[in-house]
């Protein structure tokens, strides 16, 4: 039976959704409630007691929720940014985004609990950037079968949990998406507004604009200048957080300035690629799973040397390539793997790939193995599944 786009893409958003939600919630949910009770470890084989607990998974979820980035946002969500001097003697929570700890401070004004609230507000949105890529997908010009391949690779590649989890993951792709989605349908004003909305939730926001503008070009003779203007004005959401960073520590780059408490400088990444290639049996160093994060960088490049070569597709390139770039300057493989996932041209560039039977299924083995593992790791937080 022929069904509506609109149905079609939120049928297969819904689905997608669900079942890695699925998997991600229930591994925490099933390991939360079984408790394992040792009686005397005084033996070499010590009588073992395994009890499920239900009452455990709410404290866990909790616990999972508000654990390592989600506790920065946090903590800005309640306290706004710390007023105090700029200096580089610890770290601080300058270096994090303002409109995700924004959305999440107003839902909690409702009464809601932080964990609870922190969780809703990634999962609707994830949710929502499913479906809103979905018709992107179309919109451009891809078939249904590349834009259901697309939620596929975005919704069970191993980094998918943090869309679950109080970050911004969710909230850039539902920006960055959106941003791309309003433009092709020519609504300037929210083309802005979205715009700006992702340049205060990451870095990696500012791109869209350079995007944008390739993608727009060839078309100038007829597009309207409010679109330009659109465009133009969208780091004014960047600015504004410069503004309250300079208000607060005196230091209108500390978002840049303190990432060198978190180990990260620009530098050209030679050496962090290159010790993946001389020392492969590194596998992790604290918070560097380094296969994983140099496998995710190389298969980003090929999307975006795939768009590149489709004149139509320059500006998904240049953002996909751009959104590649900027964490790798900075001296370390750690969190590429999360960051170039979340690029939502990484996606539609795997959708057309997965055209190919063999691969998709080598895909989907091979990630959902990874997607579990790193979600029973990051429960147990081991530092290189937490970034």
């Amino acid at each position: 039976m022929y069904m509506p786009t609109f149905n079609r893409s939120l049928a297969a958003s819904l689905c997608v959704f669900l079942l890695s939600r699925l998997i991600i919630f229930g591994i925490w949910s099933s390991v939360a409630c079984i408790n394992v009770v040792t009686p005397s470890i005084d033996e070499a084989f010590a009588d073992v007691n395994i009890v499920i607990d239900a009452d455990r998974v709410g404290p866990e979820l909790r616990k999972i929720a508000l654990y390592n980035d989600a506790s920065w946002y946090y903590g800005i969500a309640l306290n706004g940014y710390e007023a105090r001097p700029f200096d580089k003697g610890r770290q601080a929570n300058w270096a994090f985004f303002p409109a995700f700890p924004l959305l999440w401070r107003g839902v909690m004004a409702t009464g809601m609990d932080a964990a609870v609230s922190g969780l809703l507000i990634s999962n609707i949105l994830f949710l929502l950037g499913l479906f809103l890529l979905h018709r992107l997908t179309l919109d451009i010009g891809h078939d249904l079968f590349v834009a259901d391949r697309a939620l596929m690779f975005l919704a069970f590649c191993p980094t998918s949990y943090f869309f679950s989890l109080p970050w911004t993951e969710s909230l850039f792709l539902v920006l960055s998406v959106g941003t791309f989605l309003v433009m092709i349908k020519k609504h300037w004003e929210l083309m802005f507004v979205l715009g700006a909305c992702a340049c205060a939730c990451r870095l990696v926001g500012l791109f869209l604009v350079p995007s944008l503008l390739l993608y727009l070009w060839p078309q100038r003779g007829v597009i309207s200048r409010k679109a330009w203007i659109a465009i133009a004005a969208m780091p004014l959401g960047f600015v504004a957080f410069t503004i309250v960073l300079w208000n607060d520590s005196g230091n209108f780059f500390a978002f840049s300035d303190i990432q060198q408490e978190w180990g990260r400088h620009l530098t050209i990444p030679y050496k962090s690629f290159g010790v993946v290639l001389i020392k492969p049996w590194f596998l992790a160093s604290d918070w560097n799973l380094r296969p994983l994060n140099f496998v995710a960088f190389l298969g980003g490049c090929c999307a975006c040397y795939w768009l590149a070569r489709r004149p139509q597709n320059w500006g998904l390139a240049l953002f996909l390539g751009l959104g590649l770039l900027a964490p790798a300057l900075t001296g370390s493989l750690t969190s590429l793997a999360r960051y170039s996932f979340a690029l939502f041209p990484f996606a539609i560039a795997a959708g057309n790939a997965f055209k190919n039977p063999k691969l998709e299924l080598s895909y989907i083995i091979l990630s959902v193995t990874f997607l579990v593992l790193l979600t029973l790791a990051f429960q147990k937080q081991l530092a290189f599944a937490g970034a």
